[in-house]
């Protein structure tokens, strides 16, 4: 049973066709991870959401989390190369420890702060991904003036 509502006149169809450029397989596939997808793909999927009149929000927090990886990365290894460079030779291995996991803690708590500040929908997309790395990014360039000075 199908009703079709056009400029306040109601049709009642007890069978319709409808043609789309959307198979069955496509639009299910809409609600699938995107952690499987490469950025070719991603942007296929922005633009199929976009033509559904579906929001393609999560698609661009994606892919900004896809760019922002490498310099996470890239970000991670300076951080490592600081502690050891601030941290004397002379230091037990068990201070060197404690202080990755306290920095590691630290690390993943403020992570989690900005995926829960993404979840609440309050800022833009920009800060939420990339205020990570802007806030590690300091902490490198305040420290790495350390290094230098001595």
């Amino acid at each position: 049973d199908v009703t079709i509502s056009k400029n306040n006149v109601i049709k009642k169809h007890l069978e319709y066709e409808f043609y789309s450029n959307f198979d069955i397989k496509k639009i299910l596939s809409f609600f699938n991870n995107l952690t499987g997808l490469n950025l070719i793909k991603i942007e296929k999927l922005k633009k199929d959401y976009e033509a559904l009149g579906y929001s393609n929000k999560f698609i661009k927090i994606y892919q900004q989390k896809i760019y922002s990886y490498p310099l996470y990365l890239t970000i991670m290894f300076v951080i490592g190369s600081l502690i050891m460079l601030n941290i004397g030779y002379n230091k037990s291995k068990i201070f060197h420890i404690i202080t990755g996991i306290i920095v590691s803690v630290f690390i993943y708590y403020l992570n989690y702060f900005f995926s829960n500040v993404l979840e609440s929908k309050d800022v833009s997309v920009f800060i939420s991904v990339w205020g990570l790395q802007i806030i590690l990014s300091l902490f490198i360039i305040t420290n790495i003036f350390k290094v230098n000075e001595k």
